[in-house]
């Protein structure tokens, strides 16, 4: 699967379906979408940009994290 990491290997991407940090995915989708699995290690930080014409979902697998502008915190099984 396509992945990005970043340069102290504390965030890892894969590109499941879109593109996304430089890295497009092997998924062909129908409609415009960006489908990623992102893991983050204790105190890593990872800014994506999401195209204003479209609609962003975060679903919290394990841990907690900060998301938006407005550091809106999500945690275990928050969608």
């Amino acid at each position: 699967m396509p992945t990005w990491r970043s340069a102290d290997a504390r965030a890892t991407v894969k590109v499941i379906a879109g593109s996304a940090l430089g890295v497009t995915g092997g998924v062909q989708t129908r409609i415009p979408i960006t489908y990623l699995d992102v893991q983050l290690a204790g105190d890593a930080e990872l800014a994506l940009s999401v195209d204003p014409a479209q609609a962003a979902c975060v679903y919290v697998f394990d841990g907690a994290l900060q998301i938006g502008a407005q550091r809106r915190t999500a945690s275990d099984g928050n969608l």
